[in-house]
């Protein structure tokens, strides 16, 4: 099958296509025609931003888990409550619904939490997609280092509502 070319296909610029493997250039352009980097110091700063951005996420995840852990109520009180009311079982699953009110403070500063993450997360992603290696490397080392400073925090608080007694 052929295509035809029209003139108007024609007066279009061609779009080059770079290559999609990983680089160690210093000069890259990094989410906005702004943030241009042509200098070795400018590409140490700019790793050293995308570096805490990532931990920034990491930091970000754990809070918007323990805020949802201290918005809702505990599971061991929902269980209890629902063992000392004798009624059917459609109406305990009403009773125990854990979530926040849909028009609350609490559930609007979650959504705008949750905003920011995932900006952040789509921020992050682009910046790998740059195919800069010292952008990629960063990404990946401030992911680590933000695991390590605040995943504790999220394991211990899965522990304290996930206990089996």
């Amino acid at each position: 099958m052929m295509m035809m070319v029209t003139p108007m296909m024609m007066m279009m610029p061609m779009m080059m296509m770079d290559d999609m493997f990983f680089r160690f250039e210093v000069e890259t352009t990094i989410l906005f025609e702004f943030w241009k980097v042509e200098t070795v110091s400018g590409l140490f700063f700019s790793c050293v931003v995308v570096f805490l951005l990532a931990l920034l996420f990491e930091g970000l995840k754990v809070f918007r888990l323990r805020l949802g852990a201290i918005q809702t109520p505990d599971a061991k009180e929902t269980k209890e409550k629902s063992e000392s009311t004798e009624k059917s079982p459609i109406l305990e699953e009403e009773e125990n619904d854990n979530s926040l009110p849909f028009l609350s403070w609490g559930h609007l500063f979650q959504t705008c939490c949750h905003v920011v993450q995932v900006s952040v997360a789509y921020a992050l992603m682009l910046i790998v997609m740059t195919y800069n290696a010292w952008l990629a490397i960063s990404v990946l080392l401030g992911a680590g280092f933000g695991f390590y400073f605040f995943g504790w925090m999220s394991k211990v608080s899965s522990l304290t509502t996930n206990k089996k007694e």
